[in-house]
């Protein structure tokens, strides 16, 4: 049975996610001060295994969703859905009667049509950009 945790979310635990993806491990030390600035964030579980994860981060006006990830062999089972649907209700709940804010994030190719089932939109004003810095 998949279950969702809110907290004390673990570095590892993030990079054996990370990992199952494809995606490069990242720093624990370093992720878990990044967790600490982070809105809101979930892993998903299985049992004791890590099988996917989302974080959220923002300042009440603007929010990205970022490092949303399943493990391969638990996709097309809802939990990616999952996730991301309990970020936007964590924002939904800060939100006062008639306010509203902006909801980001970088899709994957191939993945934008998962999250246009949720709601999201294409952006109209340009292209998602990145630029990673290295020392």
């Amino acid at each position: 049975m998949i279950t969702y945790i809110d907290q004390n979310l673990q570095p590892d635990h993030i990079n054996q996610v990370r990992l199952a993806v494809g995606w490069r491990a990242l720093d624990e030390a370093r992720y878990a001060e990044a967790l600490q600035k982070t809105v809101y964030a979930l892993m998903a579980y299985d049992d004791d295994r890590p099988v996917g994860l989302a974080r959220l981060i923002g300042d009440g006006i603007c929010y990205v969703i970022v490092d949303v990830a399943v493990d391969p062999a638990y996709q097309k089972q809802g939990i990616g859905k999952t996730l991301v649907l309990q970020l936007l209700e964590y924002v939904r709940r800060q939100l006062d009667k008639d306010q509203d804010c902006k909801i980001l994030l970088n899709a994957s190719y191939g993945k934008e049509d998962f999250y246009q089932k949720l709601g999201f939109q294409k952006m109209h004003t340009g292209t998602g950009m990145q630029l990673i810095l290295s020392r």
